[in-house]
């Protein structure tokens, strides 16, 4: 079987502090500490990779490269020291000058070499490239086959004077490059990490000509032969009881797009559409009218009175000429409803909707030119001629068009639109796609204590929930005063009827004998209900509780999928931010694996578990606790 390698460079920055800026450890190739006025730069790794400067000075308790070719450092090849595959090459840089313009993009060149021979390009190198009077970063790997290396660039531009936590890695089916630890850009490549034992330059390239010189500061790099920079699985949106269908773009390839609900609403990809990297997983990208996905008809959405669409999306930037559709129903010359970008050549985020006894419709909400560029999330409600507009969970705009009466036979895209005009047609990229059964939410009733009841620490509040739909979450609100200018908030499940005053109230700050007035409302990320009706109660005087008798927090969780056979998500709501452990267990109670131990704050967690290793298929139960916490435990199945 063909050996899979892998490679990842990752830049940080760091305060000046005496100690070193990365790990230093059994897995590192190379040490290299810049902070010397010396000609040499010694590896303190024990490989004896050490190097030399050329045109140098130190400044800055760092080394100052002037961007020519007579500016740089070189290293000894780092490629025998790869024989598990994995590469990762850190390091502290501050920019002093972009690379000067000579025509569409100009290369600066800060870590690694490139070179070509017949047919063939070699190496790896992380540089800077000035495209239109900015700089960004940029990630090169050679490829058999082909002269030209494979290559992804950030969306995100860089600062003069300034350092950055930059990087790069290769997975070995994709390239990703980051700024401060966040993932700004990559794209897709399947192959081996194409070398030829090159010496490591930084500060040029490795032929003085190819691209121009590294004109900054340099303080530390370190080269690793394990992977220090990992992504965790996490997905934009979840499945619940109103999920008509989701989908994730997360296939490797092919032209097929599965959905991620239990209505196999399986879509098609025409051609021209490819898979790049996402914001979650991968994404699809489309340029012309002509490509887009199809989908089947979502006979759901026919039978609701509303429903909600909501996308992860990146238009890169706007165009007066084209209208991006993010996603469309209709018939051509009958109806349709269209949630696009760019609607009625303005800048702006719309819905359009048409129909042949009322016409076109429109809701647009103006947007600003740091929209584009960038990943945002985007979502219309529709609820009986009602429109509501979201960006990335706010609500911006809302408006009415006419009830939709769906016609018999109607088309279903993403990205496309049944006129297929070369105005519409998606110029960018879409993340995920999920799409809902809509109604308003109402209030819970309150069922316990009446008004003016006197109770003590382990009463418990109870009320009904009157939404019979999953996906919302309960907002609790204690407050000595009944307009509720200053209050004590709790969050709760969907699925809770009661919580105890001591759950509440657990550092006693409520005062006694007073009273005290309490309010619920259901919430989801995109709308929520009126509060209740306010109701009132007292702490009786003699209420007190041994603190350790009661938990500290109410929380629960979600698993996704389930049952799973590699790749999940847990979607933990905790109500205190504290320090939490997730494990695996047998049906006996035995440790089988522990997923996370890790700090999570209050509000809801979405962790991503990249994958089950060795466990075989059956039943098990998943349990997370904290500190003065109460277990919760939630059926798992391996298959």
């Amino acid at each position: 079987m063909k050996k899979m390698v892998f490679l990842s460079i990752f830049f940080a920055i760091h305060a000046q502090l005496p100690a070193l800026a990365f790990d230093l450890d059994a897995n590192t190739v190379a040490y290299w500490d810049f902070n010397t006025s010396s000609a040499y730069i010694n590896d303190l790794s024990g490989h004896y990779l050490s190097g030399t400067l050329y045109g140098t000075i130190y400044e800055e308790s760092a080394v100052r490269f002037n961007g020519t070719s007579s500016s740089y450092a070189v290293f000894p090849a780092i490629d025998p020291y790869l024989t598990i595959g994995t590469l990762t090459l850190q390091a502290e840089i501050k920019i002093s000058n972009y690379p000067i313009a000579e025509g569409t993009d100009t290369l600066s060149a800060l870590v690694g070499y490139i070179s070509t021979a017949i047919s063939e390009s070699y190496g790896y190198q992380l540089r800077l490239v000035q495209h239109g009077g900015q700089c960004f970063l940029e990630f090169a790997l050679g490829r058999t086959g082909s002269v030209s290396p494979v290559v992804c660039r950030s969306n995100l531009a860089m600062n003069l004077g300034q350092w950055y936590d930059i990087g790069a890695q290769y997975n070995g089916e994709s390239l990703t490059v980051y700024i401060d630890g966040n993932r700004t850009g990559g794209s897709f490549y399947a192959g081996d990490l194409h070398l030829n034992n090159g010496l490591c330059y930084v500060g040029k390239e490795a032929s003085g000509t190819v691209v121009h010189g590294f004109d900054g500061l340099v303080k530390e790099i370190a080269v690793s032969g394990s992977t220090r920079f990992l992504d965790s699985i996490i997905n934009a949106f979840d499945v619940d009881s109103r999920t008509i269908g989701l989908w994730r773009f997360n296939e490797l390839s092919g032209m097929l797009v599965y959905d991620s609900s239990e209505n196999g609403y399986n879509g098609q990809l025409l051609s021209g559409v490819e898979r790049r990297i996402g914001k979650y997983g991968r994404s699809i990208y489309a340029s012309s009218s002509e490509s887009y996905a199809i989908l089947p008809k979502l006979i759901e959405l026919e039978n609701s009175e509303g429903f909600r669409i909501e996308a992860i999306i990146n238009i890169p930037s706007y165009n007066s000429n084209i209208t991006n559709p993010i996603f469309h129903i209709g018939r051509e010359d009958d109806f349709s409803f269209t949630l696009s970008v760019g609607l009625d050549h303005q800048k702006v985020l719309g819905v359009l909707a048409n129909n042949r006894q009322f016409g076109v419709e429109m809701v647009k909400y103006n947007l600003s030119d740091s929209f584009f560029g960038n990943w945002q999330k985007v979502g219309v409600v529709y609820l009986l001629g009602q429109i509501r507009l979201y960006i990335n969970d706010s609500l911006v705009q809302t408006g009415t068009v006419s009830p939709i009466d769906f016609a018999l036979n109607y088309e279903t895209y993403i990205g496309g639109d049944t006129w297929h005009s070369s105005v519409w047609n998606l110029n960018g990229y879409i993340d995920e796609v999920k799409v809902s059964t809509y109604t308003e939410s109402s209030a819970p009733v309150l069922l316990f204590p009446e008004d003016g009841a006197e109770i003590d620490y382990a009463t418990a509040l109870r009320w009904r929930n009157e939404n019979k739909l999953i996906g919302y979450l309960f907002k609790m609100q204690v407050s000595e005063n009944p307009n509720f200018t200053s209050f004590i908030e709790y969050g709760l499940q969907y699925d809770d009827t009661a919580i105890t005053l001591a759950e509440i109230d657990d550092d006693r700050v409520l005062p006694i004998l007073t009273p005290l007035f309490w309010r619920m409302r259901v919430e989801s990320q995109i709308d929520s209900s009126d509060w209740s009706p306010i109701s009132f109660f007292y702490i009786s005087n003699n209420s007190k509780i041994e603190a350790n008798k009661v938990s500290a927090a109410k929380y629960g969780f979600d698993i996704w999928p389930n049952p799973c056979s590699k790749a999940f998500s847990l979607r933990v709501s905790i109500a205190r931010t504290g320090d939490y452990s997730a494990e695996i267990v047998n049906l006996k109670g035995e440790l089988v694996s522990t997923l996370f131990t890790k700090k999570l704050v209050r509000g809801d967690n979405q962790i991503g578990i990249r994958e089950i290793l060795h466990m075989p298929s059956g039943v098990y139960l998943i349990k997370i606790h904290g500190k003065n916490v109460r277990y919760y435990r939630k059926l798992f199945i391996v298959r």
